[in-house]
């Protein structure tokens, strides 16, 4: 059958990281998870038309209706509050010798947290020379963009009047097997953890359950599948104040 082809699986495991990349940028996104709720509802709702009365089915279009107005109300108003926000600051230490793909990626992740967070925080980066990582660089950049605000946002917890707060992350090549190399991006910070479920979701062999949080637990989710579909893996740990997670994937 055409659905057991690793063509197949490599398609569905696709469309699921794609999915949980809008999904996260929406919930990431005030508006969108405002967008993502009134979608929600909508379905339902429109489904109690058929069998409505024509009072009812008039009052469930006034309320759909009424929802896209705020939706789109909404977004336009947080859309001028954005242009007034303090951006993010990502310091870049790479060396000279970085391949030109990995310092275009890096970039993309210092655009991508200017334009999006809201927060007071920088990231210092240092990435090592010779580095190719063997995975597509948009779905990289989404989980490592991920995993640096669920960062950031930590340290915001735990010192909500601590601002900036520093966010570190590093790229390196480490053995992975005889003859085998990864590269790992090792991402720290010192804010509030992660919460007790979705660590507990994340060393389970079986990832993350689809009923995980969003924020922290979806991006996870999100980087996980990303490390895994290219064979490596995402790991989290967090030893005297310091959580450190880890994304591994092979080097090309």
């Amino acid at each position: 059958m055409a659905g057991d082809s690793p063509l197949a699986d490599d398609a569905s495991r696709q469309r699921e990281i794609d999915r949980l990349r809008a999904t996260v940028e929406a919930l990431r996104n005030p508006a969108g998870a405002v967008r993502l709720a009134a979608q929600m509802l909508a379905g339902p709702m429109r489904a109690a038309l058929r069998g409505a009365s024509e009072a009812e089915a008039a009052c469930i279009a006034d309320v759909l209706g009424a929802l896209e107005s705020a939706t789109a109300e909404l977004t336009r108003i947080l859309a001028h509050m954005g242009s007034e926000r303090p951006a993010a600051e990502l310091v870049v230490l790479a060396k000279p010798e970085c391949e030109p793909g990995l310092e275009a990626l890096v970039a993309a992740v210092r655009r991508t947290l200017e334009e999006r967070v809201s927060l007071r925080a920088s990231v210092e980066s240092v990435v090592e020379p010779g580095l190719r990582p063997d995975v597509d660089p948009k779905d990289l950049q989404a989980a490592l963009f991920g995993l640096v605000q669920n960062a950031m946002e930590s340290m915001a917890r735990r010192r909500p009047d601590g601002a900036p707060w520093q966010v570190q992350m590093r790229a390196s090549l480490e053995p992975a097997g005889p003859g085998t190399h990864h590269v790992v991006f090792d991402i720290r910070d010192r804010g509030d953890g992660l919460p007790p479920g979705v660590m507990r979701w994340l060393c389970d062999a079986t990832g993350l359950s689809d009923s995980a949080a969003d924020g922290p637990g979806m991006s996870l989710r999100l980087a996980r599948r990303v490390a895994e579909g290219a064979g490596g893996t995402l790991e989290a740990s967090r030893v005297g104040g310091t959580t450190r997670v880890r994304l591994s994937v092979p080097q090309r």
